[in-house]
């Protein structure tokens, strides 16, 4: 959740100059909380992999996103740090597919 609130206040900062940008990278953020209840929960290993797979895809969407919006006190280099070190997390605990599922 608070990369989804970092990515929040990304979005409110690039929002007037980018309106469509801003939209994409809060769909991108609030999708990871949700992928990862759902590998959490899975009820077997194929859906847990394929729910880290879409954690995972979503994480790497936000990390590109803010490495493209620049903000003036780098808020955007520290989600997309924050976003790579988590996939990077959840990619070790809960595996996924080697590349990106989208």
């Amino acid at each position: 959740m608070a990369l989804a609130r970092a990515a929040y206040a990304v979005a409110e900062e690039v929002a007037g100059r980018d309106p469509e940008e801003a939209r994409r990278l809060r769909q991108a953020a609030v999708a990871v909380p949700a992928r990862l209840a759902g590998a959490l929960a899975a009820p077997g290993p194929l859906e847990r992999d394929a729910d880290a797979s879409q954690a995972r895809a979503a994480l790497g969407e936000v990390a590109e996103r803010a490495v493209r919006l620049s903000t003036r006190r780098g808020s955007s280099r520290e989600l997309a740090r924050q976003a790579r070190d988590l996939e990077a997390s959840v990619r070790r605990v809960l595996g996924g597919s080697e590349g990106l599922v989208c």
